[in-house]
């Protein structure tokens, strides 16, 4: 979701936005999610297991616990 928001639109003025903290090391990547050192929306599912990828979209993916609870049909 974080990175999601830090994708500059055109035509739009937008606060930039910084993501916060260290890029791992790709010899010692963490556990679970790449990004959940990152994210300032990490759960424990996170830090645990890799999400799925999902298809949003012919050519749009995401692999995202939080977008899998927010994308659930109401």
């Amino acid at each position: 979701r974080a990175l999601m928001e830090a994708i500059a639109t055109l035509g739009k003025k937008e606060k930039e936005l910084h993501i916060k903290g260290e890029i791992p090391n790709p010899m010692d990547i963490p556990k679970g999610c790449r990004f959940h050192p990152r994210c300032p929306y990490a759960m424990d599912i996170c830090r645990e297991k890799e999400p799925e990828l999902i298809a949003v979209s012919k050519d749009h993916l995401v692999a995202c616990h939080l977008y899998k609870k927010s994308a659930t049909p109401s």
